[in-house]
């Protein structure tokens, strides 16, 4: 029988001084970072990448920091109408990338808008978050149409660009350095602090015409700002933390580290088939997962299409993940379906949606999104479904140990030995996507896809570390 001594009651009723850490003096500021130049972008005008320094005294909070920018689309010509952004705002950005204050590449996210939408699917886990995405970032979530994208003040005349029209919106960046829970210590780095750069999308594939009918479409990012919550502390504190970065390394002393999880981004367009292997060229301490979307290469830059959000499987038995000598998992994850293709079919995605909610902890938490639900419908065909391809996503989990355990690089190591990464993925025919009108009949033709576009996403690792020289530098 337990000691009297060794039991302990429940937090909520234990009022002990010990259990109530009172916080350091300190004061939260709200700082706008700015673009070094111009904070007018218009796409036609090739004014394409927006850079904003990110200097400041003190510390920033990247968790309560923020992207808040003004867009307008235009279209010139075609039928007097509103265009959609593809998914949500996110889709604007082709590219991420972070400067640390010597001008080095700390992190990169190429077709970040792809990955956006990917992590909608799967990450947005309440209707509570789904409505947040929709004030935020123009994010639609409709039954009929999960990626139809929200409506965006538009003009059909090439004159009006006076922003009158514009609308404010808010995008949490998914990038390494600011989804970490350490503080930024943006006082101690030297120089020009970081630098954010944004390189802007198409917008023939980050807008929607409804119509399909436009001379051409274009947009407007004005009034950027990265909003910067910073933490301010006592010059007492801010001494101490800066005769410890000048101090020999040892244990609570010398450069600090911090972790975060970021995505690279890979590449592969091949001609529709039954069979393909992917190859990956991952170089990382730590691979914790890979993610795959399937696309069809003619649509990427179609503005009568979502060219990013929509993603199709259909006629996908299998895929498996070899690294280097093994496999994973080891058995091939198995797409199970019944019924004629051509009509009305059922396709099961269980087990690939298993593997992608495994990648992000989620596969026990019972508050999964109705979103991830709807884009892993297991319901296609003329006779059944409302609205258009399955937006499922292939992805495995590389991590020894489950995210929630709170240790850091614990996926795969294929820096080490070189490990060579190939996607074998297998279908009953070449893949197809469904027509307008949600059939796959294949005389009509539309359905055929010459070209099929993988866009891998590794899921890696990366420890960020400041220096007593002020530098920031990345490992991965």
């Amino acid at each position: 029988m337990a000691d009297m001594g060794d039991i302990l009651p429940p937090s909520g009723v234990n009022y002990h001084y010990n259990s109530m850490p009172l916080a350091m003096p300190a004061r939260a500021v709200t700082r706008k970072f700015r673009p070094q130049t111009t904070n007018s972008f218009q796409y036609s005008s090739g004014q394409r990448v927006i850079r904003i320094p990110l200097t400041s005294s003190g510390f920033m909070d990247p968790m309560h920091s923020y992207l808040r920018f003004k867009l307008r689309s235009i279209k010139t010509g075609g039928t007097a109408e509103r265009v959609l952004v593809d998914g949500a705002v996110s889709s604007i950005i082709n590219r991420l990338r972070i400067e640390g204050s010597d001008g080095a590449e700390l992190e990169r996210i190429e077709n970040y808008n792809v990955l956006a939408a990917m992590l909608d699917t799967l990450v947005v886990s309440t209707p509570t978050g789904r409505s947040v995405d929709t004030v935020l970032m123009g994010k639609q979530h409709s039954d009929a149409q999960p990626n139809a994208g929200q409506v965006i003040a538009t003009t059909t005349t090439g004159s009006d660009l006076d922003g009158t029209n514009s609308q404010v919106y808010i995008v949490r960046l998914a990038s390494g350095l600011f989804n970490t829970d350490k503080f930024l210590p943006l006082g101690f780095i030297s120089g020009a602090g970081i630098t954010l750069e944004l390189q802007l999308e198409d917008p023939n594939t980050c807008l929607v015409d409804p119509s399909n009918d436009a001379t051409s479409l274009d947009y407007i990012v004005s009034d950027v700002e990265f909003v910067g919550h910073i933490m301010e502390f006592s010059t007492e504190f801010e001494q101490a933390f800066g005769m410890m970065l000048q101090a020999p390394a040892g244990p609570g002393q010398g450069p600090v580290f911090f972790h975060g999880v970021t995505y690279r981004n890979y590449v592969y367009s091949v001609s529709n088939t039954s069979q393909f292997n992917i190859p990956v060229t991952e170089r990382a301490r730590s691979l914790k997962a890979l993610l795959v979307s399937i696309r069809d290469q003619a649509t990427v830059t179609n503005k009568g299409e979502n060219s990013i959000s929509r993603r199709f499987m259909h006629d996908l038995t299998s895929y498996q993940f070899k690294i280097g000598s093994f496999v994973f998992p080891q058995q091939p994850v198995t797409f199970d379906s019944e019924g004629a293709s051509a009509t009305g079919f059922r396709v099961s995605y269980a087990e690939a949606l298993a593997e992608a909610l495994k990648a992000y902890s989620a596969l026990s938490d019972l508050r999964v999104a109705p979103e991830v639900l709807m884009q892993y419908n297991s319901v296609f065909g003329s006779q059944t479904s409302t609205w258009a391809d399955p937006q499922a996503i292939i992805a495995i989990d590389l991590e020894r140990f489950p995210g929630e355990s709170g240790l850091k690089e614990s996926g795969l190591n294929t820096a080490a030995q070189a490990l060579a990464i190939e996607i074998d993925i297998k279908a009953n025919n070449a893949l197809k996507k469904l027509r307008a009108d949600n059939s796959l009949t294949p005389a009509s033709g539309d359905n055929f896809v010459a070209t099929i576009r993988f866009d891998t996403f590794s899921m890696v690792d990366v420890m960020f570390r400041v220096d007593a020289s002020g530098t920031i530098s990345a490992y991965y």
